[in-house]
């Protein structure tokens, strides 16, 4: 009976949803967007005779996270529906509030609903205290909601990303283990590394050793990642040799996510356990370039003696200058292979290549990357000279890596050896200026994050170019204005208030009226540095909307099977939009695509077993549409195939999507979920940093 209700809860739901908005459900829409508690018109849909409108208007508090609205929610967990109750759970967990755990453990105990169970489980992981861990780890789940105990399990995750963790969610998550649900297996694991390292986990591995072993063979793919990166995490004899074991069956099974993780594990030994470097760098031979950038990426940070002391060590430095070398691998194989050549094998990094017109920009920033962990004259010179370089992302990555080779100390030495030094100061703050007057949001971040470090502005002080440094930020941020250049307004504050000149009160006081709140709390960080007071109470409460776009027409057009159709240099992803989860997102998107913004962008980040992201019109991933939306958190979760929206901190997404190659609960209620991958998961699997997105296309 209770199967058959829960059945007719989600066509209501879906039937309830497909209808056009009506008027209420709009203006708690626009009250939603605004930030704004409609001076109580929102609070009063919560008793709404209207199930739907009482859910939106929970889930429109979610998305608020006003502190004071918790008491206004707490009579929503004992709501008539199960939706308005997952709803009001999931938006006290949003908010973030201790006060609500009484409730939210009062409701988890009397709960029969699997999905509202599960919502307030993951409420109380996000909200509750020590307490509350104890309390669910020692839960005894009824028939009823047996169902949703991954979500239970999955909880204690949450609870460890705050730090919280006892001895007895630690036991909890290993009896979990035996599960025949392989999602209660894989929370599991995930609530134990996200704990790790912890003296307890590594006493219970060693007690289950032969118990743990099964999950070599797991049938699940998730179940064995999240099983690697917990015995990377471990610090005892059983647990290494676990890992040896899932390595070597992985290589037969060709599961490239779960060799990702096993890769990633396998590093983490490496630098105690120098023994295992051999099968760890024996997946630089795989055949899959997610693999491999996973397995560079660790490599360039192991200790250089490591490999010095490597026996094989000539032919690993063969097989980085054949990589950087092999044009059918994708650029990020190469460009990663060339950072391990910066920091293993320095004499090898081919610097022609700077001067390769067949080299893309990708290519050349990663060689640039790797000259600058040598710290040279020669160095120093080159680096200097790409900082005005005129492709925007040369000169990104030559101002982002430059510090490396211009502390105060090394140029001392360089002008001792380069006569044609003896003016550096004069030289870099011309270089500064002509940086911060090409107007670059990205470059002017960069330049900002350098002038800040205070090693390198020490170079300037005392001196004449010291105030100029200054005068050249301050020109600068009076050009900027939020949303487009947030970030570089939060990085020129930090690096007023790191420098530390008291003439910048002025202008940081002014910042501290920025519509955007994160410019404002930057700018009392800046003060608080400079002058020791508290500005806190002078930061807004929240950010003002500066743009909105309530075409409900063109959202009604669209159905709940709306699609998007992504073509791309690899093959086609359809995407399912959820209109009814985050409106204003697919709104945007949608309009975007019929515009054609999408088409012939790149895919500029691809993070192995995360994501791909993509949809920025500079390629670099510092781009937006010239404008910002506010976040949509919603009742839905980030598995693997979930397409999100890139953003900068809440309330700051703009064009840029990513889809997640795996589950990704931390993910979930931080950015915004707009779709999901209906087919073509195998193309997202595939693609690469620098594939092209051709067209998007929008279908009913």
């Amino acid at each position: 009976m209770k199967k058959l209700f829960l059945v007719v809860l989600v066509i209501f739901a879906h039937n309830a949803f497909a209808q056009k908005l009506s008027e209420s459900e709009k203006e708690i829409l626009m009250l939603q967007d605004q930030r704004s508690l409609g001076d109580g018109r929102l609070i009063a849909y919560l008793s709404n005779t209207d199930e739907l409108l009482r859910y939106r208007a929970a889930i429109a508090l979610a998305n608020i996270q006003d502190t004071a609205t918790v008491g206004m929610l707490l009579p929503s967990l004992r709501d008539v529906s199960p939706m308005v109750r997952s709803a009001a759970a999931f938006a006290l967990g949003q908010i973030g509030s201790a006060k609500a755990e009484d409730s939210l453990l009062s409701s988890l105990k009397r709960e029969t609903n699997p999905e509202t169970f599960g919502r307030i489980a993951e409420a109380l992981g996000k909200c509750g205290t020590e307490d509350a861990l104890v309390t669910l780890a020692g839960l005894q789940l009824s028939r009823a909601v047996e169902s949703e105990r991954n979500k239970l399990v999955l909880a204690v995750s949450r609870f460890a990303l705050r730090q919280i963790k006892t001895e007895r969610a630690i036991w909890f998550c290993f009896d979990q283990l035996s599960s025949p649900e392989a999602s209660v297996r894989w929370s599991a694991l995930v609530g134990l590394w996200r704990a790790a390292p912890l003296r307890v986990i590594d006493i219970e591995i060693a007690k289950r050793a032969a118990e743990l072993q099964k999950l070599v063979n797991d049938s699940s793919p998730d179940v064995r990642m999240h099983f690697a990166t917990l015995l990377g995490k471990a610090k005892v004899d059983e647990a290494t040799d676990l890992l040896q074991q899932l390595s070597t069956a992985e290589w037969k099974r060709s599961e490239w996510r779960v060799q990702v993780n096993t890769v990633r594990a396998l590093g983490a030994l490496v630098p105690t356990e120098p023994d295992h470097l051999p099968d760890f760098l024996a997946y630089l031979a795989s055949k899959n370039d997610h693999v491999v950038v996973a397995t560079l990426q660790i490599t360039a940070t192991l200790s250089p003696a490591l490999i010095f002391g490597y026996a094989e060590k000539s032919k690993l430095e063969a097989d980085l200058v054949a990589l950087t070398n092999a044009v059918n691998r994708a650029d990020m194989v190469r460009g990663e292979a060339l950072v391990v050549l910066g920091r293993q094998f320095p004499t090898k990094v081919n610097a022609n290549l700077l001067r390769d017109a067949g080299v893309s920009s990708r290519l050349k920033s990663k060689v640039i990357e790797a000259l600058s962990y040598t710290p040279s004259v020669e160095n120093f010179k080159l680096l200097a000279h790409y900082l005005e370089h005129d492709s925007v992302r040369v000169s990104m990555a030559a101002w982002d890596f430059f510090r490396r080779v211009a502390n105060p100390s090394a140029i001392s030495e360089y002008m001792k050896q380069d006569t044609t030094l003896k003016n550096v100061r004069e030289q870099l703050h011309r270089k500064i200026q002509s940086a911060l007057n090409r107007r670059d949001m990205a470059i002017t971040t960069l330049v900002a994050n350098t002038a800040g470090d205070t090693a390198f502005f020490a170079l300037f002080k005392d001196t004449e170019f010291a105030d100029k440094v200054l005068g050249e930020l301050t020109a600068s941020y009076r050009r900027l204005s939020s949303p487009d250049d947030t970030e570089a307004m939060q990085a020129v504050l930090d690096a007023l208030g790191r420098i530390g000149s008291q003439a910048q009160v002025p202008l940081l006081e002014k910042a501290l009226q920025d519509p955007d709140r994160t410019v404002a709390l930057y700018a009392a960080a800046a003060l608080q540095r400079i002058t020791g007071k508290d500005y806190s109470k002078s930061v807004p409460q929240s950010s003002k909307p500066l743009y909105t776009d309530y075409d409900w027409k063109t959202l009604d057009e669209l159905s709940l099977s709306s699609r998007l159709v992504i073509t791309t240099s690899k093959g086609t992803v359809t995407l399912q939009l959820l209109k009814d989860h985050a409106p204003f997102t697919v709104l945007n998107i949608v309009k975007l695509a019929r515009k054609g913004f999408y088409n012939g962008l790149n895919f500029h980040r691809v993070v192995p077993n995360f994501v791909i992201q993509g949809g920025d019109p500079r390629g670099d991933g510092w781009g937006g549409p010239g404008y910002a939306i506010r976040s949509e958190f919603s009742l839905i979760n980030y598995e693997r195939g979930m397409a999100g929206i890139a953003s900068a901190g809440k309330d700051t997404e703009g064009c840029q999507f990513f889809v997640v190659h795996s589950p990704q609960p931390h993910l979930d209620g931080r950015y915004t979920i707009f779709a999901k991958v209906l087919e073509g998961m195998d193309v997202v699997d595939e693609t690469q940093v620098g594939d092209t997105i051709l067209k998007v296309e929008v279908k009913n």
